[in-house]
């Protein structure tokens, strides 16, 4: 005769309430949101591409889910232990949810067109709204442009603090090679650029 074998009850988990309720729902409609026909295959990035901590009150807005390496980069340099990712200092947003990809390379990213950070719009202004930052670092001409309106020039403004109704923002250039022509324009070159990260981001970490 065969032993009798107690089936194990199954797990359940108990729904989200609260803030993290709202944002696990949200980001589940992010997930499935097919809006725009130039984003195919609607590739969203890892989930660590986005969240993090919300207790220090500071946003980092990019312009999608691709990494960013001379910024993390640049705040690896701190050598501070409490912060070796970004998303242990900032909570992580974008002006699109979806990878932006070339037409004849789905593997080729691009930056991200105006008609799809309109589309992403409401997701970004939804956190910003729910979340209250106090401050929303704003990497690349579409971060920037999502939360400041699409006639803000980020050559023009780059590093200066843009006062809004229910927070503040600076914009800067987007490390990376393909911003090479906005930073000399600025007196920097990469290198340059990735040392006054780490002094930004070390000024963010101290008035903590």
């Amino acid at each position: 005769m065969a032993p009798v074998t107690k089936k194990r009850p199954a797990r359940t988990e108990e729904p989200l309430t609260g803030i993290p309720g709202v944002l696990a729902a949200l980001h589940k409609e992010i997930r499935y949101c097919r809006v725009c026909p130039t984003m195919k295959p609607h590739r969203k990035g890892p989930r660590r591409a986005s969240g993090g901590n919300r207790d220090t009150g500071y946003f980092l807005a990019t312009s999608s889910p691709q990494p960013v390496p001379l910024l993390e980069q640049a705040l690896e340099a701190l050598n501070d232990e409490r912060f070796r990712k970004l998303t242990d200092l900032f909570y992580i947003v974008h002006a699109v949810r979806c990878v932006p990809t070339r037409p004849d390379d789905k593997q080729r990213a691009r930056a991200p067109a105006p008609a799809e950070c309109r589309a992403c719009h409401s997701f970004i202004d939804f956190e910003t709204r729910l979340l209250h930052p106090r401050l929303i670092v704003a990497v690349g001409a579409p971060a920037a442009r999502s939360l400041l309106g699409e006639d803000f020039r980020i050559t023009r403004d780059h590093g200066v603090r843009q006062v809004l109704p229910h927070t503040r923002v600076i914009p800067l250039i987007e490390p990376s090679p393909r911003s090479s022509a906005a930073l000399r324009q600025k007196g920097l070159t990469l290198t340059r650029y990735r040392s006054w990260l780490t002094g930004f981001l070390g000024s963010l970490v101290d008035t903590l």
